[in-house]
């Protein structure tokens, strides 16, 4: 059902423009819109270098989408990992009582959000697309340096702040993204294969080009070639943590052998070093490989030492040091590290975190008593 479901609405999404406003256009105001919390962020100002914010960015989305919530707990987590260095602001085409639940359920965070009454700005940046969330990152000078799908905007970040992004490489990137859609429709199989090469000639392991390939190589059950794109993928961008997360996932759904997840975390293990995405990837492996050697080796690596300070990668660290533990059979202290998770969660996580956290709190207990 979900992949019927994302296969109309690429289909659907690749009937319209995939979006008005590309990398090298100015952005527009955001005239007529409708706060619901916290001051607007006007993308089309030009901002002096001495002040802050060097990145603004405006995330299009649907107040009652699945993923409404987690956009929003990501854009928080984005502004709090770049400081001043960036601004966020979601704008829904919704109305306000919609907006307002949306506010509600992510009352930890600070993140704007504003209704687009009219639904002219959202026409005006989006055109006639139907995928959201979509984002778009601007630069001091008013200008649009990327735009694509809101779970991408985090990789951009970085290289945006560095001047490392290129504003003719995202166009012709956001062009053949643009071409692939119409192509994904057409079911024009030869030409798909040219389009895809071409973005990865640009950008090796493009997001929006590898879930589109990936989606259609899965859909028409050519499983060893989607797995052969992955790799090589993985081979042309090593530093690429998503990447990773996608093989892992991949690896999870059609049952790779112990070699095969161990040559992987092998991988992983070598080329990427940030903490707080290697406790990530051991979440990943002690909850979709419980029975994997190599994942519970990799996990126990990383968690068994100290929690960092900081509130949320201390509690995402409690949460996976809690799975490990149970793993092991030290129920314990599972439910020990698990309750100092919810005890941060309530500070700093989404309302779906802290009950997720409160769950998997209650169901240790419940083992503990049993024992």
């Amino acid at each position: 059902m979900k992949k019927f479901l994302l296969c109309t609405m690429l289909l659907g999404f690749a009937a319209s423009p995939l979006f008005a406003l590309r990398p090298g256009d100015k952005a527009l105001k955001l005239d007529r819109i409708r706060m619901v919390r916290g001051d607007a962020v006007d993308p089309a100002v030009v901002v002096e270098k001495s002040q802050p914010p060097a990145l603004r960015a405006v995330v299009f989305l649907l107040c009652r989408a699945e993923n409404a919530p987690a956009t929003v707990a990501m854009l928080n987590d984005l502004e709090r990992s770049f400081g001043g260095e960036l601004r966020t602001m979601v704008v829904t085409p919704d109305p306000t009582p919609d907006a307002e639940t949306l506010k509600s359920v992510t009352g930890a965070f600070r993140v704007p959000i504003g209704v687009d009454v009219e639904r002219q700005i959202t026409k005006q940046y989006m055109a006639g697309s139907l995928l959201y969330p979509m984002a778009f990152l601007v630069g001091r000078d008013g200008v649009i340096l990327w735009c694509g799908e809101a779970v991408d905007l985090a990789e951009k970040i970085r290289p945006a702040l560095d001047g490392k992004l290129s504003i003719d490489t995202e166009a012709k990137i956001a062009e053949a993204v643009a071409e692939l859609q119409q192509l994904l429709r057409d079911n024009s199989e030869v030409q798909m294969r040219r389009v895809v090469k071409r973005i990865f000639s640009l950008e090796p392991g493009n997001a929006a080009a590898l879930r589109i390939r990936l989606f259609t190589l899965e859909n028409t059950r050519r499983i060893p070639e989607a797995g052969q794109l992955i790799s090589e993928q993985l081979k042309a961008a090593p530093k690429l943590p998503r990447l990773y997360f996608t093989a892992a996932d991949f690896a999870a759904r059609y049952n790779a052998s112990d070699a095969e997840l161990a040559q992987l975390v092998a991988a992983f293990d070598r080329n990427i070093t940030d903490p707080a995405t290697r406790i990530r990837m051991a979440w990943m492996l002690l909850e979709r490989f419980p029975y994997h050697p190599a994942g519970l080796r990799f996990a126990s690596g990383v968690l068994r030492r100290p929690l960092p300070p900081e509130p949320l990668p201390r509690a995402n660290a409690a949460a996976a040091r809690a799975l490990l533990e149970y793993r092991v059979g030290d129920v314990a202290k599972a439910l020990e590290y698990q309750r100092e998770a919810v005890r941060l969660l309530n500070q700093v996580g989404s309302e779906a975190e802290l009950a997720s956290a409160k769950q998997r709190e209650a169901y240790l207990r419940a083992v503990l008593d049993l024992k």
